[in-house]
Protein backbone atom coordinates (compact mmCIF):
# COMPACT_ATOMS: atom_id res chain seq x y z
CA UNK A 1 0.00 0.00 0.00
CA UNK A 2 0.88 3.31 -1.31
CA UNK A 3 1.59 5.80 2.10
CA UNK A 4 1.38 9.16 0.71
CA UNK A 5 4.61 11.60 1.54
CA UNK A 6 5.69 15.09 0.17
CA UNK A 7 6.79 15.29 -3.29
CA UNK A 8 9.40 17.26 -4.81
CA UNK A 9 8.27 18.43 -8.48
CA UNK A 10 11.66 18.19 -10.73
CA UNK A 11 11.40 18.56 -14.42
CA UNK A 12 8.18 16.19 -14.80
CA UNK A 13 9.84 13.60 -11.98
CA UNK A 14 7.52 13.30 -8.76
CA UNK A 15 10.00 12.48 -6.63
CA UNK A 16 9.40 10.98 -3.22
CA UNK A 17 11.50 13.14 -0.14
CA UNK A 18 11.42 10.00 2.26
CA UNK A 19 13.52 6.82 1.08
CA UNK A 20 11.02 4.42 2.27
CA UNK A 21 8.48 5.20 -0.56
CA UNK A 22 7.63 2.37 -2.28
CA UNK A 23 6.42 3.80 -5.69
CA UNK A 24 7.34 6.35 -8.19
CA UNK A 25 6.07 8.51 -10.31
CA UNK A 26 7.17 10.26 -13.56
CA UNK A 27 4.49 12.70 -14.33
CA UNK A 28 1.72 11.82 -11.95
CA UNK A 29 1.43 12.51 -8.14
CA UNK A 30 -0.41 9.54 -7.45
CA UNK A 31 1.37 6.20 -8.67
CA UNK A 32 -0.55 3.13 -9.18
CA UNK A 33 2.83 0.66 -9.71
CA UNK A 34 6.27 0.80 -8.44
CA UNK A 35 7.23 2.74 -11.41
CA UNK A 36 4.18 4.51 -12.85
CA UNK A 37 5.14 7.06 -16.11
CA UNK A 38 2.19 9.07 -17.47
CA UNK A 39 3.53 9.74 -21.66
CA UNK A 40 6.33 7.91 -23.80
CA UNK A 41 9.43 6.16 -22.38
CA UNK A 42 12.66 6.19 -24.29
CA UNK A 43 15.37 4.13 -24.27
CA UNK A 44 17.63 5.19 -26.16
CA UNK A 45 21.40 3.51 -26.43
CA UNK A 46 23.55 1.64 -29.47
CA UNK A 47 21.27 -1.95 -28.44
CA UNK A 48 18.36 -0.55 -26.29
CA UNK A 49 16.79 -3.03 -24.48
CA UNK A 50 14.35 -3.99 -21.70
CA UNK A 51 15.41 -6.56 -19.64
CA UNK A 52 13.07 -8.74 -17.66
CA UNK A 53 14.49 -10.38 -13.84
CA UNK A 54 12.02 -12.14 -11.44
CA UNK A 55 13.38 -12.96 -8.15
CA UNK A 56 17.08 -11.12 -9.72
CA UNK A 57 17.56 -13.76 -12.16
CA UNK A 58 17.27 -12.88 -16.29
CA UNK A 59 14.19 -14.83 -17.91
CA UNK A 60 13.69 -12.30 -20.79
CA UNK A 61 13.94 -9.39 -22.77
CA UNK A 62 12.81 -6.73 -25.72
CA UNK A 63 15.95 -5.45 -27.78
CA UNK A 64 16.19 -3.33 -30.71
CA UNK A 65 18.99 -4.98 -33.07
CA UNK A 66 19.61 -2.79 -36.23
CA UNK A 67 16.05 -3.26 -37.82
CA UNK A 68 14.70 -6.48 -36.31
CA UNK A 69 13.42 -6.27 -32.85
CA UNK A 70 14.48 -9.24 -30.36
CA UNK A 71 11.83 -11.05 -27.87
CA UNK A 72 13.34 -13.32 -25.85
CA UNK A 73 12.07 -16.01 -24.19
CA UNK A 74 15.13 -17.14 -21.26
CA UNK A 75 12.51 -19.50 -19.82
CA UNK A 76 11.54 -23.36 -20.90
CA UNK A 77 8.26 -22.03 -21.98
CA UNK A 78 6.24 -21.17 -24.17
CA UNK A 79 5.67 -17.25 -25.96
CA UNK A 80 1.76 -16.23 -25.63
CA UNK A 81 0.07 -13.21 -27.83
CA UNK A 82 -2.89 -12.32 -26.48
CA UNK A 83 -5.22 -9.30 -27.52
CA UNK A 84 -8.51 -8.06 -25.42
CA UNK A 85 -7.24 -10.46 -22.51
CA UNK A 86 -7.52 -13.88 -24.08
CA UNK A 87 -4.60 -16.01 -25.52
CA UNK A 88 -4.70 -16.83 -29.23
CA UNK A 89 -1.14 -17.13 -30.27
CA UNK A 90 1.29 -19.85 -28.85
CA UNK A 91 5.24 -20.29 -29.54
CA UNK A 92 6.33 -23.26 -28.03
CA UNK A 93 9.56 -23.60 -26.43
CA UNK A 94 10.31 -26.44 -29.33
CA UNK A 95 9.59 -23.70 -32.17
CA UNK A 96 6.09 -24.84 -32.81
CA UNK A 97 3.76 -22.45 -33.46
CA UNK A 98 -0.42 -22.99 -32.56
CA UNK A 99 -3.32 -20.49 -33.44
CA UNK A 100 -5.78 -21.28 -31.19
CA UNK A 101 -3.97 -23.73 -30.18
CA UNK A 102 -1.86 -23.75 -26.96
CA UNK A 103 -0.26 -26.89 -27.33
CA UNK A 104 0.45 -27.61 -31.30
CA UNK A 105 0.95 -31.06 -32.29
CA UNK A 106 2.65 -29.84 -35.20
CA UNK A 107 5.17 -27.05 -36.47
CA UNK A 108 2.02 -24.83 -37.56
CA UNK A 109 -1.12 -26.31 -35.72
CA UNK A 110 -4.22 -23.78 -36.36
CA UNK A 111 -8.05 -24.25 -35.28
CA UNK A 112 -10.44 -22.59 -38.00
CA UNK A 113 -9.63 -22.10 -41.64
CA UNK A 114 -7.48 -20.74 -43.40
CA UNK A 115 -7.48 -18.44 -46.11
CA UNK A 116 -5.09 -17.52 -49.10
CA UNK A 117 -5.58 -14.86 -51.64
CA UNK A 118 -3.65 -13.93 -54.85
CA UNK A 119 -1.33 -10.95 -55.17
CA UNK A 120 -0.95 -9.70 -58.42
CA UNK A 121 0.36 -12.30 -60.60
CA UNK A 122 0.88 -14.77 -57.88
CA UNK A 123 -1.62 -16.90 -57.79
CA UNK A 124 -3.03 -18.66 -54.75
CA UNK A 125 -0.91 -21.34 -53.65
CA UNK A 126 0.68 -23.96 -50.86
CA UNK A 127 3.58 -25.14 -51.73
CA UNK A 128 5.18 -28.34 -50.83
CA UNK A 129 9.29 -28.50 -50.44
CA UNK A 130 11.36 -31.84 -49.41
CA UNK A 131 15.48 -30.72 -48.77
CA UNK A 132 15.01 -27.24 -49.78
CA UNK A 133 13.18 -28.32 -53.51
CA UNK A 134 9.72 -27.82 -54.43
CA UNK A 135 7.96 -30.92 -54.52
CA UNK A 136 4.33 -30.03 -55.46
CA UNK A 137 1.88 -27.47 -55.04
CA UNK A 138 -1.92 -26.79 -54.23
CA UNK A 139 -3.20 -23.83 -56.44
CA UNK A 140 -6.21 -21.63 -57.43
CA UNK A 141 -6.88 -19.32 -59.97
CA UNK A 142 -10.69 -17.63 -60.62
CA UNK A 143 -11.72 -20.87 -62.59
CA UNK A 144 -9.55 -23.78 -61.26
CA UNK A 145 -7.77 -25.62 -58.53
CA UNK A 146 -4.67 -27.39 -59.54
CA UNK A 147 -2.51 -30.47 -57.45
CA UNK A 148 0.72 -29.92 -58.77
CA UNK A 149 3.14 -32.91 -58.28
CA UNK A 150 7.04 -32.11 -59.37
CA UNK A 151 8.42 -35.67 -57.81
CA UNK A 152 9.00 -38.53 -59.58
CA UNK A 153 6.08 -40.37 -58.05
CA UNK A 154 2.61 -40.74 -58.20
CA UNK A 155 -0.27 -38.34 -56.45
CA UNK A 156 -2.26 -40.56 -54.11
CA UNK A 157 -5.86 -39.72 -52.63
CA UNK A 158 -6.46 -41.55 -48.62
CA UNK A 159 -9.82 -41.87 -47.38
CA UNK A 160 -10.18 -43.41 -44.14
CA UNK A 161 -6.35 -44.14 -43.96
CA UNK A 162 -6.72 -46.29 -47.02
CA UNK A 163 -4.82 -45.31 -50.62
CA UNK A 164 -7.77 -44.75 -53.51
Amino acid sequence: MFTRFTFILFAGLFIPTLAQAQKVGVGTANPQEKLHVMGTILSESALPEIALRQAGLPVGSIQQNGNNTLITNLENGSMVFRTNNQSHLFLRNNGSLGLGVSTPLARFHLTGAIRIDESGDNPANIQFAWDGETSGAISADTLHMFLKNECSGDIRLYTSGQPR
